[in-house]
């Protein structure tokens, strides 16, 4: 569904396949959407009117979509260190490799930074942040072992915290290095 109000009134539309779309991102008039457990992606150039099949680089659990612009990032929570990049708003992804295996359960997206933080099991404090649009990663370390599921990036400032009953947020001012 699609929103031309800002959420007053909502439109369905139209995924290219029937299948269990886990995550959606939107960035101006672009939109992308991935489905979980499988390769499919969709994109959307017009607010989520209308959808087109993409594909990402691989089959799977991906679990987060970013966009930015013409940028797009995806994570991945199958313990493997695969994420995916786009520089065509999602028509195309391309493979990228986390600097860790794990369960990367969330990514966002400012300009050409991303971060991305692992849920792994306890005991995980992995985060990476990427400076050439999800292409390349660097580690980064999150200041505890919670259960870190989700995470925002504006700018240079990005914040993650769990889903669970850790209770615990964690705020980076650069982009996610530290």
């Amino acid at each position: 569904a699609y929103s031309s109000d800002g959420g007053t009134t909502w439109t369905a539309s139209t995924l290219p396949y029937a299948l269990n779309w886990s995550f959606v991102s939107l960035s101006g008039m672009r939109a992308v959407a991935i489905a979980n457990g499988n390769s499919y992606a969709a994109y959307s150039t017009d607010g989520g009117i209308t959808w087109a099949a993409s594909t990402l680089p691989s089959s799977r659990a991906w679990t987060s979509v970013s966009l930015s612009g013409m940028l797009g990032v995806a994570t991945k929570a199958t313990s493997t260190n695969q994420a995916a990049y786009s520089t065509d708003g999602g028509v195309t992804w391309a493979a990228s490799t986390l600097p860790a295996s794990g369960n990367w359960w969330g990514a966002s997206l400012s300009g050409m930074r991303a971060v991305a933080v692992n849920r792994g099991a306890t005991g995980t404090n992995q985060a990476a942040y990427s400076t050439d649009g999800g292409v390349t990663w660097t580690a980064s370390t999150l200041p505890s072992s919670a259960l870190w599921t989700f995470v925002s990036l504006s700018g240079m400032n990005a914040v993650a915290f769990t889903n669970t009953s850790y209770n615990q947020m964690a705020f980076s001012r650069d982009g996610g290095a530290t």
